[in-house]
This record gives C-alpha cells, sequence and structure tokens, in this order.
C-alpha cells in the first residue's frame, strides 16, 4: 500500500475485476461521493508512502473542521449509520464528544479498545442503537456491515489501498439498502478519484498520480463526471460550454453557496449578464469558464437522463421484490409523466 513495485517480490499481476465491474454485477454498491471540504496537506512529511499521524493531527483535529464535519452530518446524513475514519486516538474521541453535544449517539473505537466491548459497539451500530462509530484503523479490513449507509473520511492518506479499503465498507450490498454514501473531508478523492475508476495496476510501475481533476458540484459538492452538465443529486447546471442552448425560461434561479469557478475552482469569478432569463451566470477571470446557476426541473431532463433514470428504477425494484408497478410510480414521482414508450 505504499506506491512502491512490487515486480522484485512477484512474477505475475492478474486483475480478476475492476471495481466498476463488480458495481454493475451489483456485487458492490456505487457510493454518492461529496467532498465538502479539503485540508491543506502541503509541507506535510511522508514515511513509508504515507503521512505522519502527529502532523495529519495538526491539520485535521481542531474544533472548526470537527464542528463543520458535524453540521454537514446534521443537514445531510442524519440518522444513517456511519463511520468515521479519523487521525489519531485524540481526533476521533473528540469527533465523537462533538456528536454526542448534539445528543448523536457515537461510540469510539481504537487498537486499545476490548474486543467485547468493541464487539458490543459493533453490535449497536447495526442494530441502531449507535449511529455513529469513530475510529482510527480498526474497520479499514476484516468488518463487514452491510447494513452502513454512510463513510465519513477524516484521515487523509496517500495509500490508494487504504482509501479503497475504508470506502469500501459502506459499498456492501444489501436489500432495502438504496445508497450509499462517501463524505470526504480528508482530501481523499481529489488524491485518489473515484473508488469507480478503472485503474491500471502493475509490478513494475510504482503507483500513478491522479490524471485529472474531480469536478465537484458547486452547490452540493457531490462528485461528478467531468463532462457533466447537470448534478445527479441537486440538478445544479454545471458549465455552459455553448450559449445556443434552446431551452424555455420557466426555470427557479437560486444562488450557489460557494460562487466558484466548476472548471478551476478559482474565486475570482464575477457576475454577467449573457441574456438567460432562467439562470445567474459567471464568468472566471483565470480561465474564461463561463458558469450557469440554476435549477434543472425535472420536466427538462433529457431521454438520455430519463432512460437511465428508469433503468436505476427497474433495478431495484426487481432488487427488493417490490410491487411490479413501483418502478412506474417512482417515475410518475420524479418526472410527473408515465415513462414514456421511447424510455421503457
Amino acid at each position: 500500500g505504499d506506491g512502491k513495485e512490487m515486480g522484485q517480490f512477484y512474477n505475475a499481476l492478474y486483475v480478476v475485476a475492476q471495481v466498476q465491474t463488480l458495481v454493475d454485477e451489483e456485487h458492490l454498491m456505487d457510493p454518492s461521493t461529496y467532498v465538502p471540504s479539503q485540508p491543506d496537506l502541503s509541507g506535510l512529511k511522508l514515511v513509508g508512502g504515507d503521512y505522519v499521524d502527529k502532523e495529519l493531527d495538526a491539520v485535521m483535529n481542531y474544533d472548526t473542521l470537527i464542528n463543520h464535519m458535524v453540521d454537514y452530518w446534521l443537514n445531510n446524513n442524519k440518522n444513517k449509520r456511519t463511520v468515521f475514519f479519523a487521525c489519531t486516538v485524540d481526533h476521533s474521541k473528540k469527533i465523537v464528544d462533538a456528536f454526542n453535544k448534539v445528543d448523536i449517539r457515537a461510540e469510539h473505537i481504537d487498537h486499545s479498545t476490548d474486543t467485547n466491548e468493541r464487539d458490543a459497539i459493533l453490535k449497536r451500530l447495526k442494530s441502531g442503537k449507535t449511529t455513529i462509530v469513530s475510529n482510527v484503523g480498526v474497520l479499514v479490513e476484516g468488518w463487514n456491515l452491510p447494513e452502513l449507509e454512510c463513510v465519513t473520511l477524516a484521515r487523509p492518506t496517500k495509500s490508494l489501498v487504504l482509501y479503497l479499503q475504508m470506502v469500501g465498507r459502506v459499498m456492501r450490498v444489501l436489500k432495502g439498502k438504496l445508497e450509499a454514501i462517501l463524505v470526504d473531508h480528508a482530501g481523499c478523492v481529489m488524491e485518489h478519484g473515484l473508488v469507480t475508476d478503472e485503474r491500471d495496476f502493475s509490478l513494475t510501475n510504482a503507483a500513478k498520480p491522479l490524471s485529472y481533476i474531480p469536478k465537484l458540484c458547486p452547490n452540493c459538492s457531490r462528485v461528478v463526471n467531468v463532462k457533466s452538465r447537470l448534478c445527479p443529486h441537486c440538478d445544479c447546471v454545471l458549465i455552459v460550454r455553448s450559449l445556443n442552448i434552446k431551452l424555455t425560461n420557466n426555470r427557479q434561479l437560486y444562488e450557489a453557496c460557494r460562487e466558484r469557478c466548476v472548471r478551476c475552482n478559482s474565486a475570482k469569478i464575477k457576475k454577467c449578464d449573457l441574456g438567460l432569463s432562467y439562470a445567474i451566470t459567471y464568468q472566471c477571470s483565470e480561465c474564461g469558464e463561463y458558469t450557469l446557476y440554476g435549477k434543472y426541473m425535472s420536466n427538462f431532463a433529457s431521454d438520455r437522463k430519463r432512460r437511465k433514470e428508469h433503468k436505476r428504477l427497474l433495478k431495484i425494484q426487481k432488487f427488493n421484490e417490490f410491487h411490479k408497478d413501483w418502478a412506474r410510480f417512482k417515475y410518475m414521482e420524479i418526472f410527473k409523466g408515465w415513462p414514456e414508450k421511447t424510455i421503457i
């Protein structure tokens, strides 16, 4: 997991399956990924290919960030069974204390936790009696809880293996489980990319740096496809690459939470008038990118978007053995109309 070459120890490497393949075959769930904050890791030392815990603690273990993590969870993932990965024991305990102060049942686990006590804590997490468990390196492997709904990363790492292991905890499939959520406060997604990215594993080459910059929705912090023009979570319009878009102006306007360029993330962005009555537009003075903030209403969804959503609903219906009309009625709720023949 330190990114070093393994050719001196092994003669062959066989990649059995990529993560995306396991998701497509429904062995794992594709986590909805959010990056609400990113730490400044510049200048931190590396030992054995990863950050030093003591230095990480100085970057991540402070009240403002911990309170931000608590507020984000309360606003977006409240009551979802969640595991936090912390940097140090003190960091983990402070996270737990912060949640307990707002009447959320949270517990801490580390390597010194008695085995019986650890089992009891995880049993309470499974039952829902405990909502949050924060740990330091304990729940990375050898533990499985399909009922887990959310993983929050508060521990930066240079190790791709460690990153995949931490996120893997929430990707287990379970009947009735509709979503797996990854919240990254540690910069891991920006360092390693999405867990479902295809990776070229090799015995002769060290781990390669990420070849692209993950794109974030400026409204909800969801990680989206670099080519996406709409956020799949909040339907925020992300980028206008052509001004000749034929759309009606019947859209509700709203201001984005952060006025940052979705292309280069620069704060040097100014409001401009492009004559679009349905949205507020900005232009970045750094890269020249136009950004459009508006509310994408369901009745403007493309056939491709509708078809993809209908297919997703059918998979949920089949997996959970719902009534044969469940997907149709769910589609009706979303798009305010029955699935057209071109969609089915």
